[in-house]
């Protein structure tokens, strides 16, 4: 493997099926191995379906169908291994190893909010 494409974007809620059919047909066109999620809306009830939508392995961050919520998606095709390394409300942490190289990826979503931000990044 020569190398790894990543994505990052803020899906402004994904719960619309046709918005969130239109982003996946988009990230695996381009041929993104992994991608970050942010503010995706999932919710519990989501993650099956939204994962079979995917076809690929999928880690989430439960939100409201209003707000937060995060994901890291991996393409079917990608050679290497991703394992959850830790999760919690707004924070997303994947361990990524392809052949010799280890790497650790933090999908961060950040309160909108200054006061609730200025909490966030002090813990």
């Amino acid at each position: 493997m020569d190398n790894i494409r990543v994505c990052t974007l803020n899906g402004r809620g994904l719960r619309n099926k046709l918005k969130r059919a239109s982003l996946f047909k988009f990230l695996k066109n381009n041929k993104y191995d992994i991608i970050c999620l942010q503010e995706t809306h999932v919710t519990e009830s989501d993650v099956e379906v939204w994962s079979k939508q995917w076809g690929g392995k999928c880690f989430f961050n439960k939100g409201t169908n209003k707000s937060k919520g995060e994901a890291v998606l991996v393409s079917r095709h990608f050679e290497g291994n991703v394992e959850l390394i830790f999760s919690q409300e707004r924070l997303l942490v994947v361990s990524v190893q392809c052949e010799k190289f280890k790497f650790i990826i933090v999908n961060v979503y950040a309160p909108n909010a200054s006061s609730e931000k200025m909490t966030f990044f002090s813990n």
